[in-house]
């Protein structure tokens, strides 16, 4: 995520902050100097001060206790907006808070719109949002009731027409993938987060997806995994065809053929590779778990934390069960 360089863009970024304040602490010191800057009668002047602020409410949002594990017990919602500028989403899941219901997001996904795109009319970028929130999420909320919502309530009535052609019948066709799922109208002024996603700057080749690895304690622990993963001979091949699309120099025919279609079963998410593993061969999302490809240097580490710290010394076949 780019640093603002417009008024409009920093409005953005403190409106998707803002929305999760609650849950980012002392947010009202850490974004003085933002606010500061968006007065009328203050100059733009980005100095060091306001970098700072931006990385220190980055760092809280894309960690715990903002960001959560998802909980496959709970409904997943999905939440989209569109805007001229782009399309934005969030992942969430409703948790009871002190007697109140609140959202907590598990992650956030945007991207810039394609020159075509920027040509879209209302109805077809909020349902391009849609659906660029679905595929990433994909693995997610595959096979699960979930519900959408957006502030557009046209897409209510999509779903029913049947007088629909081109773009958007190709759309709400591929959509019948993810049944069953709800989209409900949320008003614009409460779709904050989503909305701020869709104006922040982001590259149509970088999908700003941000996830977390947390510990039974809540604690991150994403680190250096994803720089083992480049390095290690089991995966770097694998991980540079996932983010780059360059396979081996040395493979070719059906050798090729076979590599690319092995690499189906990977993704790279947040800089780290993990294998999209279905549970008895089935691809709903209460069977679909995201494997972390371990390297050989990795496994001494991840062996004796399973043994020692949370398998108790158990014996080998019930430490196996832990991984």
């Amino acid at each position: 995520m780019p640093l603002p360089t417009t008024i409009k863009e920093l409005q953005s970024f403190v409106g998707l902050t803002g929305y999760y304040r609650r849950f980012i602490p002392s947010y009202s010191e850490l974004a003085q100097p933002l606010y500061s800057l968006l007065r009328k009668d203050v100059k733009w002047e980005w100095t060091d001060q306001h970098t700072q602020a931006v990385e220190s409410l980055k760092k809280g949002l894309t960690t715990a206790p903002v960001l959560v594990m998802p909980d496959y017990k709970k409904r997943f919602i999905v939440q989209t907006d569109a805007s001229y500028n782009g399309v934005g989403a969030v992942l969430a899941q409703s948790y009871t808070i002190d007697g109140k219901e609140v959202e907590r997001p598990i992650a956030f996904v945007s991207r810039s719109l394609k020159p075509a795109e920027k040509n879209y009319s209302v109805t077809h970028l909020e349902l391009l949002g849609v659906m660029f929130a679905v595929k990433q999420f994909r693995h997610y909320i595959l096979g699960s009731n979930f519900l959408i919502q957006t502030d557009h309530r046209a897409l209510n009535g999509l779903m029913t027409s049947t007088d629909l052609s081109g773009r958007l019948q190709r759309w709400l066709t591929a959509l019948q993938e993810y049944l069953p799922f709800e989209i409900t109208y949320r008003k614009g002024k409460v779709n904050a987060n989503a909305d701020a996603l869709s104006r922040l700057p982001v590259p149509p080749e970088a999908s700003a997806l941000v996830r977390i690895v947390a510990d039974e304690t809540g604690n991150v622990k994403l680190s250096e995994i994803g720089y083992k993963q480049q390095a290690d001979t089991e995966w770097k091949d694998i991980y540079k065809f996932k983010v780059h699309g360059v396979p081996p120099s040395d493979l070719s025919g059906k050798e090729l053929i076979k590599f690319e279609r092995d690499c189906e079963q990977y993704m790279v998410t947040d800089g780290v590779l993990s294998r999209v593993y279905h549970l008895n061969g089935k691809s709903q999302v209460n069977n679909t778990v995201l494997q972390l490809c371990v390297t050989k240097s990795m496994v001494p580490s991840i062996l004796k934390e399973m043994h020692d710290e949370l398998g108790g010394h158990l014996s080998a076949g019930k430490t196996y069960g832990k991984l």
